[in-house]
């Protein structure tokens, strides 16, 4: 009787340690989901979103009156006017949207995007802020909703200025001078016998 009572209570001491470490499991998923799982699942589901995008402007199942035109003033003197667009890859954010480029054209005077409005991704970026904000126990406000604002490089250190400088020629007559060795040359040839010696290297 000893020995059973003796095995029941070792049995039960036994289950209770595997309910705390099984406890301890569940409590420290739950803290490292808190600290930086929502950080990772956002980004898991920005990063699906940019795929099905991608799939959805590779294979062009969008409508062409979704898309936005953005005009860039530049100013390139020597590049000849594009009759149509290029298809190229990126994204853009602007006023807190997000925009993936379709199609580019680019003039003397202006370049031009054409834009497919990515609202998933905004909408997913904007609960993103919204619950960091909620995390952090800061307050929103109507601009709260937008991104925030980004830091542009300063320009000066990638613009280069091409400098070119045009040096035309002096013109100018040179005096043609010919001189005639009329003397005698000092040293006539030598003679030699037979063929000269083949050079082996």
């Amino acid at each position: 009787m000893l020995i059973i009572a003796n095995k029941t209570i070792f049995g039960l001491a036994n289950s209770v340690e595997i309910l705390k470490k099984i406890l301890g499991y569940i409590l420290l998923t739950i803290f490292l989901f808190n600290a930086g799982g929502y950080l990772l699942l956002f980004k898991y589901l920005i990063f699906r979103s940019d795929e099905r995008m991608a799939s959805t402007i590779q294979h062009h199942n969008y409508n062409r009156t979704e898309l936005v035109q953005v005009k860039v003033p530049m100013h390139l003197p020597n590049v000849v006017n594009w009759d149509n667009y290029e298809q190229i890859n990126g994204e853009m954010q602007l006023k807190g949207h997000y925009y993936k480029y379709v199609g580019l054209k680019i003039t003397r005077d202006t370049m031009f995007l054409l834009c497919l409005p990515d609202d998933e991704k905004t909408r997913l970026e904007n609960e993103h802020i919204q619950l960091a904000k909620q995390e952090n126990d800061s307050p929103t406000s109507k601009r709260a909703h937008g991104a925030l604002p980004k830091l542009a490089p300063p320009i000066a250190k990638y613009d280069y200025q091409v400098i070119e400088l045009n040096f035309p020629a002096p013109v100018t007559v040179l005096q043609k001078f010919l001189i005639h060795n009329t003397a005698p040359w000092e040293h006539p040839p030598l003679s030699v016998d037979g063929q000269p010696p083949e050079l082996t290297a």
